[in-house]
């Protein structure tokens, strides 16, 4: 609009200078000094600040993500998507012309409105506007903006340290909502008003769920008892309250958790630390199957982040990859159920990331889909088996890098032995010693199992159900709504558990020869 109106008063100086030009045919009188007036229209158009040098410093400014002082977006209402992109391209932030942020039915998205090419760059932002958690533990004290010579910004953060006896320092989620709560304290004063305005008002995450629904996820999934939950606040509002004009809320405390829980990201870290980012905090989940957002480090005299388009479509929507999750966990931390592949369960793997690199082994859990088969979930479990031989306490690496070498946990379920003989380079002793290891470790996960369904029983889950019916009229349609959803997951992951242990027994059985064995050896 700025650029349009500078071309419009570019226009009307023209015509003025059209109407007190010479007659056709006759010469200008030269200026004062004698000298004829410079032939070069594109340099006295740019210096006097012409219709050309008006749109031409635009486009650099829309190309290139320059700084935009100039822009004035006083006049955008608190918390739209136009103040919000007005005040991220004036912070020197870089923003695709075809990017565009819709609202759906309370369904927030970012679509580009034309094709966007693989590589394209979709977004910057730079560090200056990144709104990231001290860390430091304490009472924050006078966020504050400086600027350089080079009119460049930077969020300078005060710290005081608490009294004995005093609530402990927060963790880095912790921090992070204690400085989005003295942001949204300081209202347009603040250089994040914008992006702190754009946030949701009922951000759907577990820390802002009645109490009866936290309850029914608890027993999903490893979600926060209510203590743990009241001592965050008590953390957050240690770190908070001293930099705020009226003490917090339990409420306002518990959103900036939730906002922070639902929409902060670690995944740039070290280099980002846990932080929210705008326009990236925006961006919807998308499934392994479908053109998630590249994002990276990027600048030169000054870092931000840039995000590459994957190639889309008209109408396509910018998504990235929230991570491998339990479908209960996402139901807690977002709000929703994912499309496309759905994880029943999530196991850790009981060796660091760095020890399992050498075997291919590059996940630090294994994932567990609905509906799994023998022969696939014992493929799955190839890297937790390593861990698991390796942590034995007498001789674990040593056996582990045996079984490794001679292909071991290369062979499928179905071509396991059953018999104590040899498989191709492993002698037939070992070959029942290492049967016996892989038949503990199948019963140690089956018996994990069986607490969990012991649980999510019908028997437990009942009382808990009951509770959530009986509350769940006088709670918001959002919370109504996703009570139906965790009710439906609750009795899945119970059937899915039962199911998931009957193949735990099938696959134990691959093994039951070692007893018999065993048995018999004694005689």
């Amino acid at each position: 609009q700025a650029a349009g109106q500078q071309a419009r008063d570019g226009m009307a100086r023209k015509a003025a200078r059209q109407e007190k030009a010479p007659a056709a045919g006759k010469k200008a009188s030269p200026p004062k000094g004698g000298k004829e007036p410079s032939k070069k229209p594109f340099l006295l158009s740019w210096k006097a600040g012409g219709s050309l040098a008006a749109a031409f410093a635009a486009a650099a400014c829309a190309c290139f993500g320059a700084s935009r002082q100039w822009l004035d977006c006083s006049t955008l209402p608190s918390g739209s998507h136009g103040k919000l992109l007005c005040e991220f391209r004036k912070a020197g932030g870089k923003v695709h012309p075809a990017l565009e942020i819709r609202d759906n039915d309370g369904h927030r998205s970012v679509v580009v409105t034309k094709d966007v090419a693989v590589g394209e760059l979709l977004f910057w932002v730079p560090d200056s506007i990144m709104l990231q958690g001290s860390g430091l533990g304490g009472n924050r004290q006078g966020v504050h903006e400086e600027v350089d010579k080079n009119g460049v910004k930077t969020i300078r953060v005060g710290m005081s340290f608490p009294e004995a006896g005093a609530p402990r320092p927060p963790d880095t989620a912790e921090a992070l909502a204690a400085d989005l709560l003295v942001e949204k304290g300081r209202g347009p004063d603040s250089v994040f008003a914008a992006h702190v305005a754009a946030l949701p008002a009922q951000p759907m995450s577990y820390m802002t769920y009645p109490e009866e629904l936290q309850a029914v996820l608890r027993s999903l999934y490893a979600f926060e008892e209510p203590e743990r939950l009241a001592e965050r606040v008590e953390a957050v509002r240690a770190a908070a309250n001293a930099s705020l004009p009226a003490p917090a809320t339990d409420e306002e405390i518990r959103w900036a958790l939730a906002v922070v829980a639902s929409r902060a990201t670690a995944t740039f870290e070290p280099e980002i630390p846990v932080a929210l980012i705008p326009l990236y905090d925006m961006l919807n989940h998308g499934h392994s199957g479908e053109p998630h957002v590249s994002c990276e480090r990027s600048g030169s005299r000054h870092m931000g982040l840039a995000c590459r388009s994957p190639g889309l479509k008209a109408g396509g929507e910018l998504l990235v990859n929230y991570g491998e999750h339990p479908s209960a966990a996402f139901l807690g931390r977002y709000g929703f159920l994912p499309t496309g592949h759905r994880m029943h369960r999530q196991m850790s793997l009981p060796q660091s990331a760095t020890v399992l690199e050498a075997y291919n082994c590059t996940q630090s859990a294994v994932n567990i889909p609905y509906d799994v088969t023998e022969d696939d979930l014992w493929e799955m479990l190839r890297c937790y088996r390593i861990g698991l031989m390796r942590s034995l306490q007498q001789n674990g690496p040593e056996i582990q890098e045996f079984a490794s070498a001679n292909g071991w946990f290369d062979v499928p379920l179905s071509a396991m032995p059953r018999t104590a003989e040899a498989l191709g380079s492993i002698g037939s002793d070992r070959v029942w010693f290492l049967s016996v290891l892989e038949g503990r470790f199948l019963k140690a996960a089956r018996d994990d199992l069986e607490r969990e369904l012991q649980r999510a029983s019908e028997e437990n889950l009942a009382p808990l159900l009951a509770a959530m019916h009986a509350s769940k009229a006088s709670w918001k349609a959002c919370f109504q709504e996703l009570a139906e959803k965790v009710e439906l997951e609750a009795r899945a992951d119970a059937a899915a558990l039962r199911a998931l242990l009957a193949v735990y027994e099938r696959m134990q059985g691959a093994f039951a020869w070692t007893a018999q064995f065993t048995a018999e050896t004694a005689r």
